[in-house]
């Protein structure tokens, strides 16, 4: 099943213009709900003309529900996993700015707390490396 959505939603997405819709996060959202709405009435537009009854139609619909469903269950876990590793990550970077910061006797500042994670989790590792940097210019002296 996953892999007739996946070369449909492909072949799709190749065959429509689409990308004009994608240039904000409102109309990205907006686009995805138009195209759901288009690809379900043309497949209800092709049922109606194999003769496909009405209650059939149901059934195929919520065969439709059930794979978006778990396809953005699925999407939703692995951002949350992503974040999760982003967070871990900062953790980590956060634990050796202290312990290089305690070696070096030097401040460890932590990020600003209205940073997001990626930006956090970037200034935390751009302040180990500079301390390692440091670290390694400071033991040839």
């Amino acid at each position: 099943q996953h892999y007739f959505i996946q070369s449909n939603l492909r072949y799709i997405m190749e065959s429509t213009d689409i990308t004009e819709g994608f240039k904000s996060l409102e109309s990205s959202r907006d686009t995805c709900s138009n195209l759901l709405m288009q690809w379900l009435d043309d497949l209800q537009d092709l049922w109606n003309e194999v003769g496909i009854a009405p209650e059939q139609q149901i059934t195929r619909i919520k065969v439709v529900y059930d794979n978006l469903l778990e396809l953005m269950q699925a999407m939703v876990e692995e951002e949350k996993s992503r974040r999760d590793g982003y967070i871990e990550n900062i953790d980590k970077c956060r634990s050796e700015c202290i312990r290089l910061s305690e070696e070096l006797e030097t401040t460890f500042e932590e990020p600003e707390s209205e940073f997001t994670v990626l930006q956090k989790e970037k200034v935390l590792r751009d302040q180990v490396s500079g301390q390692k940097k440091y670290r390694l210019e400071y033991s040839v002296l």
